[in-house]
């Protein structure tokens, strides 16, 4: 059974699964010529390049998607955007070849770290696998006596590594490179998603009082309270 969502969960969902990747995904097949089976591999790499900035822009929990469809939302989604780009970035690596070593080691390396950010943030950002694995339990248990917190943040921004190597990796492909109106699209999209998540994590906290509303008092201790 379908639990009940707002009709906002299933628009979000719609947006960042479909809508959010095709305009990148249509530029790049009106853009280049090549042979279908080609272009889909291609189209993989773009899908996942779109959901990983997506995933990226909600780390930094925008006020506006939060209020729509909530906290917890947006961290699934987070979550669920960066095992899909994973899963169709793998798909792309394997079915690519290149003999030029910028080209193979940028998409390599970015593909090296999504993995690494993927098991870590399953290990140690969420309980997908500390619920259900004891193991996994006990060695983020014994991991966590040596890093801080805020070293998994830092391991988590990778991704903004990633990112680099892959808008790198785009251009020096000469086919590619090529597809003018793809170049520019992609270009604009790391561009949104990078001030996205800057204005979100940076600025937008520094700009925001530190104010709440107190919505109910009650006693504690005996000692009263409001």
């Amino acid at each position: 059974m379908f639990r009940h969502h707002p009709i906002e969960w299933y628009l979000a969902w719609a947006v960042v699964l479909v809508a959010a990747p095709m305009p990148l995904v249509y530029t790049l097949n009106i853009s280049m010529v090549d042979a279908p089976p080609r272009l889909l591999v291609h189209d993989l790499g773009a899908a996942a390049y779109t959901w990983w900035l997506v995933a990226v822009a909600l780390s930094s929990r925008p006020r506006w998607i939060d209020r729509m469809i909530g906290l917890p939302a947006v961290y699934t989604m987070h979550a669920v955007l960066g095992v899909l780009a994973l899963g169709a970035a793998t798909a792309h690596v394997l079915a690519s070849f290149t003999m030029h070593p910028v080209i193979r080691w940028t998409g390599r390396i970015a593909w090296y770290l999504a993995i690494f950010g993927v098991l870590y943030a399953g290990l140690f950002m969420s309980g997908l696998l500390v619920d259900r694995l004891p193991r996994a339990a006990r060695l983020k248990a014994k991991a966590e006596r040596v890093l801080a917190h805020r070293v998994s943040v830092w391991v988590h921004r990778l991704n903004l590594v990633a990112i680099i190597l892959i808008l790198v990796h785009v251009h020096v492909i000469p086919r590619v490179a090529r597809a003018t109106g793809f170049v520019v699209a992609m270009d604009i999209y790391t561009f949104v998603a990078l001030a996205a998540y800057v204005w979100g994590r940076f600025a937008a906290p520094a700009l925001r009082p530190n104010r709440g509303v107190v919505m109910r008092t009650r006693r504690s201790g005996g000692i009263p309270v409001g």
